[in-house]
């Protein structure tokens, strides 16, 4: 039997009120043994949160980064969570998915760079539908079904 896939929420805590939402609509995903899902909601009273953020980042299978602009501007975000995804990208330890939120420019390319871009997974399709920010949707619920939908079909594809 297939195991669940370790996912991993990263966002900014101003951006609470969208993963609420996107774990309401991750629901039978979890239910359904397709993921399990962790996120610093987690955390209780008395826990080290870095230590437990860093372990539960080292032993995610999927990254769901929801993207705004208080999320980019986060240095924790940048600096620890970004930071070891790339490690594990090119190690091929774990899958990254954008999910935009609220429209931000989240696919500059670093001065000069006709490639690089300064968000180093904006070259990631992203969620829901190519990227399209959740708050352009015509619901909400709308554009999460979306994201449960994509990542049920994307975890399909994936090697148990």
């Amino acid at each position: 039997m297939a195991t669940a896939k370790k996912v991993f929420i990263s966002y900014s805590s101003k951006d609470k009120v969208f993963r609420e939402k996107l774990e309401s609509h991750l629901v039978l995903l979890r239910r359904g043994d397709y993921i399990s899902t962790w996120s610093d909601r987690l955390l209780e009273a008395g826990d080290d949160w870095d230590a437990e953020i860093k372990t539960a980042l080292n032993a995610a299978e999927i990254l769901l980064f929801l993207i705004s602009d208080d999320f980019l501007n986060s240095q924790y975000i940048w600096n620890v969570e970004i930071q070891n995804a790339l490690d594990r990208v090119k190690d091929g330890k774990i899958k990254v998915i954008p999910i935009v939120l609220r429209p931000c420019e989240w696919k500059i390319k670093k001065r000069g760079s006709e490639t690089e871009f300064v968000f180093p997974f904006a070259r990631y399709q992203g969620l829901p539908d190519k990227g399209k920010p959740v708050v352009e949707w015509e619901s909400e619920d709308s554009a999460f079904a979306n994201v449960a939908a994509s990542l049920k079909r994307m975890i399909d594809n994936m090697p148990d």
